[in-house]
This record gives structure tokens, C-alpha cells and sequence, in this order.
């Protein structure tokens, strides 16, 4: 049996084959490239929510990362409900050390983590550019199809107003709002002792 075709949301589009599943991730390098923020979309089994998203995450790093040292890992409220950041820094062999900045978020089904990379030495100056990157970003679930247009019945004829103007509702969504760097050290963290 063949299933109605599944797409990405993003600007790039792609036909799904059955039973695969859509994993995305776009990155902003700065202009020097030394800096660096990825952000990826996976899907993720039913239940699974931001504390265990980030748990989960968060235990893979020290085997992926050599030196690998956790600093902050802080509950973080999110527009879009419940989040997680966690600081930490590793170092490759023979090289800089380096402190990332993950934000960890879910929607139903759907998995998001945003990455902000940079040199420990460079870290501070860096700092408030990545702030802001983080600060803007918005974690929303993959929109639904579009579903089959239902032809629109004729509109009656509008009544004449009798009173103020119904007030705008307040908008929906968007902007996380992020305060994740406002509650970590200032400065990177120091190498581990060698």
C-alpha cells in the first residue's frame, strides 16, 4: 500500500519514500568562520518531551567530544513551552578548546536543537552576536498539509457597526525569547587541568 507522498516544510522540497523519515538542519557560519549556529529538526517517538529530549542529547556528548565538560545545564522557558540550554566545552586532540551552547525544544513528534559554536578564546566577544542568533530563533512543528479547498459560501451582507471595534488578539507562536546566555558564566569556561 502506498501512502499520500510526505514534504519538508523549509524552502528546499523533497518526496519522502515510505517509512524514512526527514531530518533538517540549516547553519549560519559568521563571515570570519569562527563562529558557527546549527539548528536541527528530527522526528521524535510520541511522549517524548523536553527534559527527556534533552537528557537524551546531553548523554551522547561526553562519548562524541574529547575532553568534553559540562558547565550549565538550565531549564528555560520557551514560548513555545518548555525548554532546555546546556553550555559546554571539549577540546579535539592536539587542538583549541571550544564552548558550544545547545538549546534543546519540542513540539509533538518533533525534536529541535540549536548549536552555537565557537573558540574558547573568542567565546566572549562572540558572545552577545550569539545571543542574539539564539535569542531569535523560533521552534515551531512542521506545518500540516495544506488540506483540500472547500469552496466559500457567499458572505451576508456586514451589519452596521454599533460599537468600538473588536480589539487585535495578541499573536500566536513565534519568538522563543531566549535568556539562555544571560544565565551562564560571562566568561568561557578554563581548559580542565592537564
Amino acid at each position: 500500500m502506498v501512502s499520500e507522498p510526505q514534504w519538508t516544510s523549509s524552502r528546499l522540497r523533497a518526496r519522502v519514500p515510505d517509512g524514512w523519515s526527514v531530518q533538517e538542519s540549516w547553519t549560519l557560519v559568521a563571515a570570519d568562520g569562527q563562529a558557527n549556529v546549527v539548528v536541527s529538526r528530527e522526528p521524535l517517538p510520541p511522549g517524548i518531551g523536553a527534559e527527556q529530549y534533552a537528557q537524551g542529547r546531553g548523554d551522547r556528548l561526553g562519548t562524541e567530544f574529547p575532553q568534553y565538560q559540562q558547565h550549565v545545564l538550565t531549564a528555560l522557558p520557551l514560548t513555545s513551552g518548555p525548554g532546555y540550554a546546556r553550555l559546554f566545552s571539549w577540546a579535539p586532540p592536539g587542538g583549541a578548546r571550544i564552548v558550544q551552547v545547545q538549546v534543546y525544544a519540542t513540539a509533538p513528534g518533533t525534536g529541535f536543537t540549536a548549536t552555537a559554536t565557537a573558540p574558547a578564546a573568542s567565546f566572549q566577544s562572540l558572545a552577545e552576536v550569539l545571543d542574539g542568533v539564539v535569542r531569535s530563533l523560533e521552534f515551531d512543528p512542521a506545518p500540516r498539509p495544506d488540506p483540500a479547498p472547500v469552496p466559500a459560501a457567499p458572505l451576508p451582507d456586514p451589519e452596521p457597526a454599533t460599537g468600538p471595534a473588536p480589539a487585535t488578539p495578541p499573536a500566536t507562536g513565534g519568538s522563543t525569547s531566549l535568556t539562555v546566555l544571560a544565565q551562564l558564566p560571562p566568561r568561557p569556561p578554563a581548559p580542565p587541568p592537564s
